[in-house]
């Protein structure tokens, strides 16, 4: 347990967390394969999705949310699990995910210029339209 108190905790999470399963790991610790973190990954999913229903709407409650943020935190380790498994590096997988969206956005809102309009006169139904436009 001392490698694993060792990470610091100053880390950005993702690394952490690849940093604590791979010592987890070599301590002796047999961590499921890619298919069994697969399943757990879509069994966490559905928990999170029945325990987030109704979010926003008067009965959600304090006790829900803070399930709701231990269940995600499951889900995002189970994902960095898998990352490694597929030798996949997930700080730079999400980084070029969030690059792609904001590229995507701008586009959508260039294309909405475009066609005449100011982007603070859009409606999110338009928006979400040239979003869905852009490829």
């Amino acid at each position: 347990s001392e490698g694993l108190l060792r990470v610091p905790a100053a880390l950005p999470a993702n690394v952490r967390a690849e940093k604590v399963l791979k010592k987890a790991g070599k301590a002796g610790l047999e961590l499921p394969d890619s298919e069994q973190t697969a399943e757990q990954i879509r069994r966490l999913l559905e928990t999170l999705t029945q325990t987030t229903q109704g979010v926003g709407e008067s009965n959600q409650t304090e006790g829900n949310s803070e399930e709701a943020e231990k269940q995600f935190g499951e889900l995002m380790l189970q994902m960095i699990h898998l990352s490694g498994l597929l030798r996949i590096n997930a700080e730079n997988s999400l980084t070029k995910a969030t690059d792609a969206f904001i590229n995507r956005f701008v586009s959508a809102e260039q294309l909405a210029m475009e066609e005449g309009w100011q982007t603070d006169e859009v409606s999110a139904a338009d928006l979400n339209a040239w979003w869905k436009r852009i490829v």
